[in-house]
């Protein structure tokens, strides 16, 4: 029974489950504080814009282009660098080193005062689950 169940799932293929970075992004045209733009990025989306690498900065400036400032989720919290969402720091794109981020119309990142200064801002939506799944063919 046992070597019958095996071969079922040996035929039927094999699925894992992975979780990919994979973010979509939204440009909000509607100047906020960091804190506003947080709370509404919470609010319609997930949060404000995690960028992990140089592709998600050409896709976040695909997506502002012709502007100038626009927030991103990156804050200073008392020692740290860290994101809005609770994710680690590991990839940094800085132009200038304030408290909160916004990223410029060369993707460089530009800290700004959270409170005194309003710019667009864009959102992103959270990761997407994918399936793989492996066929195994006995010989």
């Amino acid at each position: 029974m046992e070597k019958l169940v095996l071969l079922m799932l040996l035929l039927a293929g094999i699925c894992a489950v992975a979780s990919g970075h994979f973010r979509k992004y939204h440009f909000v045209k509607d100047e906020k504080s960091w804190f506003d733009a947080q709370s509404y990025c919470r609010e319609k989306h997930t949060d404000l814009a995690t960028i992990e690498s140089q592709e998600e900065t050409e896709k976040v400036l695909n997506i502002s282009a012709g502007f100038n400032d626009a927030w991103i989720g990156l804050y200073y919290d008392k020692e740290n660098w860290q994101w809005s969402n609770g994710d680690n720091v590991s990839y940094y794109n800085w132009t200038s080193s304030l408290n909160c981020t916004s990223v410029d119309s060369k993707g460089e990142w530009v800290d700004s005062d959270c409170n005194n200064v309003k710019y667009y801002f864009i959102c992103y939506n959270g990761k997407v689950t994918f399936y793989f799944c492996f066929l195994f063919m006995l010989s």
